[in-house]
């Protein structure tokens, strides 16, 4: 038996009582055995979710119950080693960290970076404290911002190469437009497909970097456009609904069930989904809530998400109490300047194409305008009515940024953190960002308050230390809570954007909702 991939750790969901993770591993046939370390804790036994031609994809399923005190939880897989997993103390605060864009657009975005996975070893090093700063004496820089889960915010995988590696649809994208539309996407290409996106995500997945942490932390995982294909249901109508789209568009979701999500490829969606036709969560961990946006998987021309999907996944928020702080991981920001003005300006600056799929897929385009409203107004609704604070995290445009969405309508006051959202943008992991003159040019045009509607505003912040809106450098996000903090007071969130090449973060204290009586 030789191991194709894994561990790959996800985290299924999160109880008052247990913390239910998921171990996905890939072989050419056989299933491994996975041991735990500590006896105590139940056999795990594997479940076969995907049989493909270049090997078969297991789960194993391990339910941990929450102790008084934070735990390591450790185990063995054959033929690969040993590895462990941190599991919060059932009334501590759960540290996260945040990553998008895992991959490259182009062969000629490779020459461009000096080392492909030094983010992926720079949070490595966090996660195990080997990081330069372990002996600072700033508790929110060390306090083992050793990680309970790893956000993925999408683009885990760039299948943009399969334009070119299939030679079907090679000859299938050379046609005109019409021919393309009427072309039908045979069984052989589909099974080529197929092919193409299990060995892409053992071969991405399996870099020593990339497979050390993923071994390690518990993920969180949300696809984004480059997990199909560049700017997947952005096109035209005509080519959205094509067989060619849709039957690519169904082997990558067959991948990502698999690989991203670790659910079989015949049987519902776990606990913690929201939606019936798309596969957004909820997870409510204490005091913090993530509620984790599927924008792909119903995304069309008109529209991000089908009207039903949103209204399952409200239904659900307002079943909700208890909780402080909610994450919303939208793989696209909702709060980033327009560059539908900008577009014919962009593309006189080199790096324009980095850009083009986000200028199709934004939130601020003009066909999603309207959709991007009701959303904002529903967050800003439910904050209000909760008493709780909402935060954006999102990727995909390869660049670092903070805006902040604030509300003075219904006699809100802006002190009480409940009308304001920040927006946190961290972006890429490993893609290059745009040149300097693309950052300089999208910095001057997010100079600006953006009027979203009657009472609402929405603008880019600089960050502290820098006077720049946007970081074209390589970096992820770290999410950790006061130190000490726990279940029983409310706490702050300090974001730190790690920039590729320096020691210390940009950093955003996110403070707690004030009570009110």
């Amino acid at each position: 038996m030789k191991i194709l991939l894994g561990p790959v750790l996800r985290l299924q969901s999160a109880t008052s009582t247990h913390w239910n993770v998921s171990v996905l591993i890939a072989t050419d046939g056989d299933a491994p055995v996975l041991q735990m370390t500590d006896k105590a804790l139940a056999a795990a036994v594997p479940i076969k979710l995907l049989k493909a031609s270049q090997g078969v994809a297991y789960r194993f399923d391990l339910s941990i119950p929450l102790k008084q005190d934070q735990q390591t939880v450790a185990y063995h897989v054959q033929s690969s080693g040993d590895y462990d997993f941190l599991v919060p103390g059932d009334q501590e605060a759960a540290r996260m960290a945040y990553v998008s864009c895992n991959g490259f657009s182009s062969p000629a975005d490779i020459k461009s970076v000096a080392e492909n996975n030094a983010g992926w070893s720079h949070l490595l090093r966090r996660h195990s404290g080997k990081d330069r700063l372990a002996a600072s004496a700033d508790p929110t820089m060390t306090r083992g911002e050793s990680f309970h889960i790893l956000l993925m915010g999408g683009d885990q995988v760039y299948a943009d190469e399969i334009w070119y590696a299939i030679p079907d649809l090679k000859a299938w994208a050379s046609q005109g437009i019409k021919a393309r539309v009427k072309a039908p996407f045979t069984k052989n290409t589909a099974d080529r497909v197929a092919e193409f996106y299990f060995g892409l995500y053992c071969e991405r997945w399996s870099q020593p970097e990339v497979a050390a942490v993923l071994a390690r932390i518990p993920t969180v995982m949300m696809w984004d456009d480059h997990d199909i294909f560049d700017g997947y249901g952005s096109y035209t109508a005509e080519l959205n609904k094509c067989d060619s789209h849709k039957g690519i568009f169904n082997c990558a979701r067959t991948a990502f069930r698999v690989f991203q999500l670790h659910l079989p490829t015949d049987v519902p969606n776990g606990a913690s989904f929201v939606a019936s036709n798309n596969y957004s969560q909820i997870y409510i961990i204490g005091r913090i809530g993530i509620l984790v946006l599927d924008t792909r998987c119903e995304r069309t021309d008109a529209q991000v998400m089908a009207p039903n999907s949103w209204t399952e996944i409200f239904t659900k928020l307002g079943n909700t109490a208890g909780i402080d702080h909610l994450i919303v991981m939208a793989s696209i920001p909702i709060m980033y300047p327009s560059l539908a003005m900008a577009e014919t300006a962009l593309k006189y600056f080199p790096g324009y194409q980095d850009l083009e799929d986000d200028l199709r897929d934004h939130w601020t385009s003009p066909r999603r305008r309207p959709e991007r409203l009701r959303l904002i107004h529903r967050l800003l609704s439910w904050a209000q009515e909760k008493r709780t604070r909402v935060t954006i995290i999102s990727g995909d445009v390869h660049l670092a940024a903070l805006g902040v969405i604030e509300s003075d309508r219904h006699g809100a006051v802006p002190t009480d953190n409940v009308n304001s959202i920040n927006q946190l943008v961290s972006s890429p992991m490993v893609h290059p960002s745009p040149g300097g003159m693309v950052r300089f040019f999208i910095d001057t045009i997010g100079d600006s308050t953006e009027q979203i509607d009657r009472d609402i505003t929405g603008h880019m912040l600089t960050f502290n230390a820098s006077r720049q809106r946007f970081i074209n450098r390589r970096n992820w996000l770290s999410l950790t809570p006061d130190p000490g903090a726990t279940h029983a007071a409310s706490y702050r969130l300090w974001a730190n954007w790690w920039l590729e090449g320096d020691d210390h973060p940009m950093t955003k204290v996110i403070h707690p909702p004030v009570k009110v009586g």
